[in-house]
């Protein structure tokens, strides 16, 4: 049986944005809300002059480039796993061939 949504306010850069959730991930979503909201106050603190929306940019930007890196090394490890199964397909050819020789 689906689980219905639940009515959540999270509050991001002194916003606060009504949101409908699953219950499963309401801790996820607070939690890189709180997260957000820390990386928001260290880049005030780096960057005095800058403002909230320009910090949004900076952590959706760094976020982007963890996630491309993150998918890259999963493709890089299906690579490998791809080329292992090579390895061993070519060695069970190898050996049938040494043993009709």
């Amino acid at each position: 049986m689906k689980q219905s949504l639940i009515n959540i306010n999270v509050m991001l850069a002194e916003r606060l944005y009504p949101l409908s959730v699953d219950p499963n991930e309401e801790a996820t979503i607070r939690q890189a809300a709180k997260m957000i909201n820390e990386k928001i106050k260290s880049y005030q603190q780096l960057y005095a002059a800058k403002d909230k929306q320009d910090f949004l940019a900076m952590i959706a930007l760094n976020l982007g480039v963890d996630n491309l890196k993150e998918a890259s090394q999963e493709v890089s490890s299906t690579e490998i796993i791809g080329d292992s199964a090579s390895l061993k397909e070519l060695q069970t050819l190898l050996d049938a061939a040494f043993e009709l020789g």
